[in-house]
C-alpha cells in the first residue's frame, strides 16, 4: 500500500508539472502612450488566448492579442516562356535555265530605187531647130600679113577648115530629145577626145 501511495504522489506531481508547462504564465504589459494618462503605466496581463503575444489598446485600456504578421506575398510566377516553333525547312528550288537568246534576223537590204533625173534641171526645148553642124565662127580671120612686116609669133589661129577634121560625137541620153542623136564636131582644143553635154547640147573636152 505504501508503494501505491508513493506512485500516486509522483503521478500527481507529473500532472501538475505538465499543466504548469502547458499553460504558461501570462505576460504583463503596459500602455506607453502618455496621451492616455488613465491607462499610462497600468499593469495589464495578456489574455489566455495569447498569453505571451499581446499589446495594450490604450484607448480601451485592455490587452488585445496582436494580429500575426501577414505572410509574405508569394513570389510572382515566372513569365511563361513562349516556345517558338522551329523554322520550316528550306527548300532549294532550282531555277530553270534561261531561254536561249533570240537574235533578231538582220534586216533585208533596202531596195535601191533609181532616182529619176531632176525635172528642174531640164531646160525647155528650143523654139528653133538646132543645126546639125556647129555654128560658123563669129568673125572671119584675116589673111596672114606679109612675112616681112609681121613676126612669126603673131600669126592668126588656123583657119576654120581645121575644125572640120575633128571627131564627131552625139548625145546618147534619150532624156534630152532636143539634143539626142545630133552630131557635134570636137573643138580644136581636143579634136579627138570630147563628148557632148546633152544639157547645153554642145561638145566639151
Amino acid at each position: 500500500m505504501v508503494r501505491l501511495g508513493v506512485f500516486l504522489v509522483i503521478l500527481l506531481m507529473l500532472v501538475v508539472a505538465e499543466a504548469a508547462t502547458s499553460h504558461p504564465k501570462p505576460k504583463k504589459v503596459k500602455c506607453k502612450d502618455k496621451k492616455f494618462y488613465k491607462c499610462y503605466h497600468k499593469d495589464l496581463y495578456c489574455p489566455a488566448s495569447c498569453p505571451r503575444t499581446c499589446v495594450v489598446d490604450c484607448k480601451k485600456c485592455k490587452p488585445v492579442c496582436k494580429a500575426p504578421p501577414p505572410p509574405p506575398p508569394p513570389p510572382p510566377p515566372p513569365p511563361p516562356r513562349h516556345r517558338h516553333p522551329p523554322p520550316p525547312p528550306k527548300y532549294y528550288h532550282r531555277s530553270p535555265p534561261p531561254p536561249p537568246k533570240a537574235y533578231p534576223a538582220p534586216p533585208p537590204p533596202p531596195s535601191v530605187v533609181p532616182t529619176p533625173p531632176p525635172s528642174t534641171t531640164t531646160p525647155p526645148p528650143p523654139t528653133t531647130s538646132t543645126p546639125s553642124s556647129p555654128p560658123p565662127p563669129a568673125s572671119t580671120p584675116s589673111p596672114p600679113p606679109p612675112t616681112t612686116s609681121t613676126p612669126p609669133s603673131s600669126y592668126p589661129p588656123p583657119p576654120p577648115s581645121s575644125e572640120s577634121s575633128g571627131e564627131k560625137r552625139k548625145c546618147k541620153n534619150k532624156n534630152y530629145p532636143h539634143c539626142y542623136g545630133l552630131e557635134h564636131t570636137c573643138p580644136s582644143a581636143c579634136p579627138e577626145q570630147c563628148e557632148v553635154d546633152c544639157v547645153t547640147c554642145s561638145p566639151v573636152c
